[in-house]
């Protein structure tokens, strides 16, 4: 019969600690609020999208977050769940920003993607937009992107 409550009792904390560890609770790196607005040349870039990739080569490493870009330029970004922000640390930043036009006779659809933007800001190899994401704070980071 101890044995029976022992096993139970053990059965019990094992159940606890699971639940307090695992379910329910927060998994990876700690994340803060970004948000902020894209512009070219100046003025709000009207549609796309932002991505933050963590920067390894400054030791932040771990889940990109993503945003969508309205028409007045803003974004916020998401990591796990909507507008919870990105990981705390050093970052790449993405823009990817096209529109359909009509494609040529011939082509395989009857529209193709322009890019609004120069390709150089999609690829993390080229990109030279890097910023950091700070902890405890509300991070509104802007980035002007020039067309040439």
């Amino acid at each position: 019969m101890r044995q029976l409550h022992s096993t139970a009792a053990l059965t019990g904390l094992l159940g606890l600690l699971f639940l307090m560890n695992g379910c329910g609770g927060s998994s990876g790196p700690p994340l803060a609020r970004v948000s902020g607005v894209i512009t070219i040349d100046g003025k709000p870039l009207r549609t796309g999208s932002v991505q933050f990739i963590p920067d390894a080569d400054k030791g932040t490493t771990g889940r990109m977050a993503v945003g969508s870009i309205d028409a007045k330029g803003n974004y916020t970004l998401t990591t796990q769940k909507s507008g919870d922000g990105a990981q705390i640390g050093h970052h790449i930043v993405l823009v990817q920003s096209y529109e359909n036009v009509p494609a040529p006779k011939g082509y395989h659809s009857p529209f193709m993607s322009k890019p609004l933007i120069p390709e150089w800001y999609t690829d993390p190899k080229q990109s030279d937009l890097r910023t950091e994401v700070k902890k405890g704070e509300n991070n509104v980071l802007s980035f002007d992107l020039v067309s040439k």
